[in-house]
C-alpha cells in the first residue's frame, strides 16, 4: 500500500515486474510524458504473494510515480480499500522522519540499551505546553477538514544525571508541522492530472498525508565544551508540490583565513565516510543553489542542499531524502559516541582542546543560535499560521535557545 516506483528513463520500452504484497484493488498513476499502456493493468488482479507487470514507455526521458491503492482482502474493492484505511491514523509526510531520529536518540539513553551512551529525557517544562502543540484549520486546502498542527519536543541531559557534563549533547528537539485531514484518502484533479494526497504507508499501517505544508526542523545540539558540529535537517513542502531539503554537519567553528566552517571530526574514516554519502545523494539530490553569504559558514562541504518539485520530487523525498536523513544521522550518533568516549577518560574534559578552540566553540555557538533567531526562514509561516507572539516564544525560547 502506498508503495512507490521511480521509473528510469534508461527503461524506456521496457516492463517493470514488482511483487505484490497486497490484493490489487485500484492503481493511480502520476505521468509526466509517459505514455502508459495499462490494458493489461486494468484487468490485472494479483493476489498477495504473486507479480503484477506494467509495460512503460516513455515518448522523452522521464520519469513516473506509481501509486497503488490496495487491501488485504483477496476481494478487495475501491469501497473496501477506503473504508479500511479510514480506520487509519494520519499522519504528516515527515513523521517518519521525526520518528527514527528521537528513536535513535531515545535508544542510546536507554539502560536496557549497552550502548547507552547517552542519558536524555525530555526536560521538564522546557517546552510550554502552549508551544508544545497548536492546530489551525488550514487555508485553501482542497483536503476536507484540514488542519495544520505543530508538535515540539526536546531532549537534554537528565536532570538526576551525575555526568551532564560529559554528556555530548546540550540539547536536541525538532518541530513538526503537518497538514492533515480528517478524510483518509482524497483526490484532486486538475485537467487531466490527478494527485493522491493521502497514501497508505504499508511499513506501519498510516495514512501519509503529503499534500499542504510539511515541514521537519530537527537539530541536535552538542555540548559546547566538545568540538562537534551541530545536526541540522530542515525539510519543508509546500503547496504546489516544492521540496525544499538541508541536511548538514553545521560547523560552529570557523577558519581565519577562509572564513569557512572548520568540520573536525573524529577519524578520517569518518570523514571518508561522510564523502561518500556526501557524493551519493549528492548525484540524485540536485544542488539547490547559491548559499546566502552570511549563512556559508554554517554549512560544511558534505551538506546536501536541494529543491525537488513535482512527482518526481515526492518519489525523492520518500526515498533519497529519507535515507539520507537516516545516513547523515547514524553517522552523527556514532561521532557522539567518540566524544562520550573522550569525555569519559577524561572526567569530561578533552585534553586536545586548546583555550582558543574553546572559545571559538562558544563564540560560534552563540553566533549560530543569534543568526538563526534572526533569519529563521520558518518565521513568517508560522506567523501567518499561529500568530506573532507564538511564534517569536517557539524561536527564541525553545527552537535557538542557549538553554
Amino acid at each position: 500500500i502506498g508503495r512507490s516506483l521511480c521509473y528510469p528513463p534508461h527503461l524506456s520500452g521496457s516492463s517493470i515486474l514488482f511483487q505484490m504484497r497486497n490484493h490489487i484493488a485500484n492503481a493511480i498513476i502520476i505521468i509526466s510524458g509517459i505514455v502508459v499502456d495499462v490494458r493489461a493493468w486494468s484487468t490485472c488482479k494479483a493476489t498477495s504473494g504473486t507479480h503484477a507487470q506494467l509495460h512503460l514507455q516513455s515518448r522523452r526521458p522521464s520519469r513516473a510515480l506509481l501509486l497503488l491503492a490496495a487491501s488485504n482482502s483477496e476481494t478487495s474493492s475501491e469501497s473496501s480499500s477506503e473504508s479500511e484505511s479510514k480506520g487509519a491514523a494520519t499522519v504528516g509526510l515527515y513523521r517518519q522522519f521525526a520518528e527514527y531520529g528521537w528513536e535513535r536518540l531515545l535508544s542510546s539513553s536507554s539502560t536496557d540499551n549497552n550502548n547507552n551512551f547517552l542519558d536524555l529525557s525530555e526536560p521538564q517544562d522546557f517546552v510550554p505546553s502552549e508551544l508544545a502543540h497548536q492546530s489551525v484549520p488550514a487555508r485553501g486546502s482542497t483536503m476536507p477538514d484540514a488542519t495544520v498542527n505543530i508538535e515540539v519536543k526536546a531532549l537534554a541531559p537528565s536532570d538526576d544525571s551525575n555526568n551532564a557534563h560529559m554528556n555530548p549533547i546540550r540539547l536536541a528537539r525538532y518541530a513538526l508541522l503537518e497538514t492533515i485531514s480528517s478524510a483518509s484518502t482524497s483526490t484532486t484533479k486538475s485537467g487531466e492530472h490527478t494527485q493522491q494526497q493521502n497514501m497508505q504507508d504499508e511499513n506501519n499501517g498510516k495514512c501519509v498525508c503529503v499534500s499542504g505544508i510539511q515541514v521537519l526542523n530537527f537539530v541536535i545540539f552538542p555540548n559546547e565544551t566538545m568540538d562537534l558540529p551541530v545536526f541540522g535537517a530542515d525539510l519543508v513542502t509546500l503547496p504546489g508540490d516544492k521540496h525544499l531539503v538541508a541536511i548538514d554537519f553545521q560547523p560552529l567553528r570557523v577558519s581565519e583565513d577562509t572564513g569557512d566552517g572548520i568540520l573536525n571530526l573524529s577519524s578520517a574514516d569518518v570523514e571518508a565516510k561522510l564523502k561518500s554519502l556526501h557524493e551519493k545523494y549528492s548525484a540524485v539530490l540536485e544542488w539547490g543553489g547559491d548559499i546566502p553569504e552570511p549563512a556559508r559558514r554554517y554549512f560544511s562541504q558534505n551538506a546536501i542542499w536541494s529543491r525537488q518539485s513535482g512527482a518526481e520530487g515526492l518519489v525523492l523525498v520518500e526515498t533519497a531524502v529519507l535515507d539520507a536523513f537516516k545516513d547523515y544521522l547514524d553517522v552523527y550518533m556514532d561521532e557522539l559516541a567518540a566524544a562520550a568516549a573522550v569525555a569519559a577518560r577524561g572526567n569530561g574534559v578533552d585534553d586536545a582542546l586548546d583555550g582558543s578552540i574553546k572559545n571559538a566553540l562558544v563564540e560560534g555557538n552563540a553566533s549560530y543560535l543569534a543568526y538563526r533567531k534572526a533569519n529563521d526562514p520558518a518565521r513568517p509561516m508560522l506567523k501567518s499560521l499561529y500568530g506573532e507572539e507564538f511564534t517569536e516564544r517557539l524561536i527564541s525560547e525553545v527552537l535557538f535557545t542557549g538553554k
